[in-house]
């Protein structure tokens, strides 16, 4: 087969696969073939001139994927797009290519060292290897010097058998497939033909004893895949292993194309897992091999992963975390990542490596910072600030509790935790002695009840289209994840502002209410402590909801957030009218953590970015512009506060008694709980004193999630800001699902499924 038929032929296999390919030419070899290339209904476009003018090209022709609008054929197309340069190495430099957004969409071809020149001709004419490596040696071959080598079909009963005679594509069919091998058989002489192409090209020659195919078979996978480990190995075989048929040195290339060809295609993985597993339990190499110091960056075999995720652990444990980083980085493509329980496990060790990471930035920059509220305020919202700890947790919480089977991972979950609370321990110490020293809220940050009359009444003054989504309980580093999240509706801000004291959420939703800011207060009645907006007691939602209403009266509209979700589109729309003003409410987070099951709640209550998300989507598509995004409290999640480490509560008057707070009047002191003034912490009632725990910890012993005291975590919020472009109205965009099982069988309770939802719309 020539390097050009090759070539085209797993352009073409690319596309079935995944409609969309950008094909990357680093070495500008292949300009030609780009050229005249041609797939049944694919559209090429190359980037040979203008960038820009090609973005406009492909973008108009992704557009019209799977849109039902259009022609059975301009709908079903694939795209294949030409650059002739590199593919970027570092995110910055994949960020500023007009075609990576195409490469993750579909994928990308001709950045790995199996898809670049050399390497691709040594496959495209097995047998001439060395001739080909003689020229790129000498100098830089064209195209048709290298195709002058292969004129001559040498293995004709291969290419009737297989559609092929290319050493790498032979390979793997075998390997991987049944179909291939019975056709074999059924062409006479081609058997003896596979052996003549194999012995030069891979110098595999069988047993003497080894006479049918399937032994052959047999045979070579053993040969090719140990082959691939021993060249890769840093360091010496096991005296076990020494005997062990394998390649030599000149056929490291050949070899390691083989392997990614069959590791990187959806139509030869699972066959390769199945056989590297067979491989590694015929050898006995868990028990040969585990203990070897380095084993390569190449994952033949499911013991080298293993082995990686223990030396993960030792790593994190000796604060190696660049070296760990490596480790991550370099599994990141791993094939055993496709076995969806391995890839849980290892995602949770990438964001257990992820949280370290961030925990120690943190740590080596609190040391340099301020200790004045306020400085400490702006260095945990500040783009690398302490907020990305408390994300990098919460994602740790939330993979420990979506994968079951952690014992491997145990080990890197319990050093997260431990270093948690040591990190979070610290700056709360820092923080609650600097607000003892000059009080809450601090000057100069916005506090939570000038939130409304700030972001809400102007756009209404202005008769914008308003929502206002009350978040119960979400964190600030939430609030940077929703933003993340919304900014293809338009332009967004994420900023931050104080909370009220105590942070419960009667208190802190209603100072997210109008007019709240200078008349916020707390009252008695009944022997309860209620708030209140100028005298008038807010008790509960209706309460709030009811003093909104007789403000903007028919303009105001509410929902909670399931509710919402759940109606259907022409529902909603009738249910909202002429209202200008939609609040949108939701407890999930808060209902989640205080509920029964810790569990849920770590594994649950992120879910809640993509809920708010869908309902600004379907409101946007209502006509909705301004969407403001607000929490009454934060809170802290840690695994649980066992009952030695709790603070007691001292001796007095407390007319509200929390489990991280009190409210009243105290008597004497009790170690471990910082008491002041009522007045020095903003709060302005019939109330002397308020009281905390000093440490992260409460009142009452039980589950780790809490809020209702004083930590950055609880009383600094996000305030979401996003201002939505012209309106798409729901259903516009074209929507398909694709859905792909790993496997035609289940095997275990986790089950493997690749799946896709793409939406389409022409934005002019």
């Amino acid at each position: 087969m020539s390097l050009t038929a090759y070539l085209k032929k797993r352009l073409t296999d690319l596309l079935e696969e995944n409609r969309v390919v950008v094909w990357y030419d680093g070495e500008d070899a292949f300009g030609e073939i780009a050229r005249t290339f041609k797939a049944p209904n694919s559209t090429v476009i190359l980037s040979q001139q203008s960038r820009l003018r090609t973005r406009r090209q492909a973008d108009d022709v992704l557009c019209q994927l799977n849109d039902t609008n259009q022609t059975s054929q301009a709908k079903n197309a694939n795209l294949l797009i030409y650059c002739p340069w590199p593919r970027g190495r570092t995110e910055d430099q994949r960020r500023e290519d007009p075609f990576e957004s195409f490469a993750l969409i579909g994928t990308a071809y001709g950045d790995k060292e199996a898809e670049m020149f050399q390497s691709l001709a040594r496959q495209a004419l097995p047998g001439r290897e060395r001739e080909i490596d003689r020229l790129f040696a000498d100098a830089r071959p064209t195209l048709s010097l290298i195709e002058g080598l292969g004129k001559s079909v040498r293995y004709p009963l291969l290419q009737e058998a297989l559609g092929s005679d290319s050493l790498v594509e032979v390979t793997t069919q075998l390997l991987c497939g049944k179909e291939p091998a019975k056709t074999l058989e059924s062409v006479a002489g081609s058997s003896n033909e596979l052996l003549r192409l194999l012995q030069p090209g891979l110098g595999f020659v069988p047993p003497a004893r080894v006479t049918t195919l399937d032994s052959i078979l047999e045979h070579l996978g053993r040969f090719v895949l140990f082959s691939e480990f021993a060249l890769d190995l840093q360091g010496a075989l096991p005296d076990q292993l020494i005997d062990v048929a394998r390649a030599t040195e000149d056929y490291r290339p050949t070899i390691y194309s083989i392997c990614d060809r069959m590791r990187m295609s959806d139509d030869a993985r699972d066959s390769y897992i199945v056989l590297a597993t067979r491989v590694e339990k015929a050898l006995h190499l868990p028990e040969l091999a585990s203990s070897l110091p380095y084993l390569g960056v190449r994952d033949t075999f499911p013991f080298e992963e293993k082995t990686y995720l223990k030396r993960l652990e030792s790593l994190a444990k000796a604060g190696n975390l660049a070296e760990a980083r490596q480790v991550v980085n370099q599994r990141r493509q791993s094939v055993w990542r496709y076995i969806p329980e391995r890839a849980l496990i290892w995602k949770l060790a990438e964001r257990c490596i992820d949280f370290l990471i961030a925990a120690e930035a943190w740590s080596s920059q609190s040391t340099k910072i301020p200790t004045t509220v306020r400085d400490l305020i702006q260095a945990y919202t500040a783009a690398d600030g302490f907020w990305q700890t408390d994300r990098q947790q919460r994602l740790v919480e939330q993979g420990a509790a979506a994968c079951a089977e952690d014992d491997e991972v145990g080990g890197l979950i319990a050093i997260s935790r431990q270093r948690y609370t040591e990190v979070v321990g610290s700056a709360q110490s820092v923080f609650l002695k600097s607000v003892e020293r000059e009080g809450w809220p601090p000057e100069g940050i916005l506090r939570q009840t000038q939130v409304f009359n700030r972001y809400v009444a102007p756009e209404l003054e202005e008769r914008a289209k308003v929502v206002y989504f009350l978040v119960d309980s979400m964190r600030y580093e939430m609030g940077r994840d929703l933003g993340g999240t919304l900014e293809s509706f338009g332009s967004v801000t994420v900023s931050s502002a104080t909370t009220i004291l105590p942070t419960t959420t009667p208190c802190a939703m209603a100072a997210l209410m109008p007019g709240a800011d200078g008349v916020y207060s707390l009252v008695e009645d009944r022997n309860e402590i209620v708030p209140a907006i100028a005298g008038r007691m807010l008790r509960n939602s209706a309460d709030r909801m009811e003093l909104i209403r007789e403000i903007y009266g028919d303009r105001f509209r509410d929902f909670p957030l399931g509710d919402l979700l759940s109606m259907p589109q022409k529902k909603l729309q009738s249910a909202i009218g002429e209202a200008d003003l939609v609040v949108v409410r939701t407890q999930e987070i808060d209902a989640l953590g205080e509920g029964p099951s810790l569990y849920l709640a770590r594994k649950l209550m992120s879910d809640i970015i993509g809920d708010v998300r869908t309902a600004t989507d379907r409101l946007v598509g209502l006509g909705f512009g301004a969407f403001v995004y607000v929490a009454d409290h934060g809170h802290v999640l840690l695994p649980e506060i066992a009952p030695g480490s709790i603070a007691q509560q001292p001796p007095g008057e407390w007319k509200m008694v929390k489990r991280r707070s009190l409210l009243g009047g105290s008597i004497s002191r009790s170690p471990g709980v910082t008491i002041m003034q009522a007045s020095h912490v903003g709060i302005t009632g019939p109330v002397r004193e308020y009281a905390v725990p000093s440490s992260l910890t409460a009142f009452v012993a039980g589950h780790g999630y809490f809020h209702e005291g004083l930590s950055l975590q609880e009383c600094v919020v996000p305030v979401v800001v996003l201002k939505a472009r012209a309106a798409r109205p729901v259903g516009a965009g074209r929507e398909e699902v694709e859905i792909r099982y790993r496997s035609d069988r289940f095997t275990s309770r986790v089950v493997g499924v690749k799946f896709g939802l793409i939406r389409y719309c022409r934005i002019r």
